[in-house]
């Protein structure tokens, strides 16, 4: 974990500063592409959260939307130079 954090502090500290401006979203959101619907078929089952815990039934049958692609997307208000320098 300490590795992790230093390695990110090292990257952070590696980028060139841009504009000190915020950035303004114009419009933000998200959708899904493609997919299709799948019905499981397995057997009904009862677990239990924990070793000395009550069992609860578990129905994993039913339908399940399957190979979809999630899309989250972000406008700017305006164009904003390259950060490059």
């Amino acid at each position: 974990m300490r590795r992790l954090l230093l390695a990110v502090i090292f990257v952070l500290a590696a980028l060139p500063a841009c504009a000190e401006d915020d950035i303004v979203l114009r419009q933000m959101g998200s959708f899904h592409i493609g997919g299709g619907w799948s019905r499981s078929a397995a057997s009904r089952c009862a677990r239990s959260c924990s070793r000395r815990g009550v069992p609860a039934r578990f129905d994993p049958n039913g339908p399940y939307q399957v190979e979809q692609m999630y899309v989250q997307y972000s406008c700017q208000r305006t164009a904003r130079a390259s950060c490059r320098s």
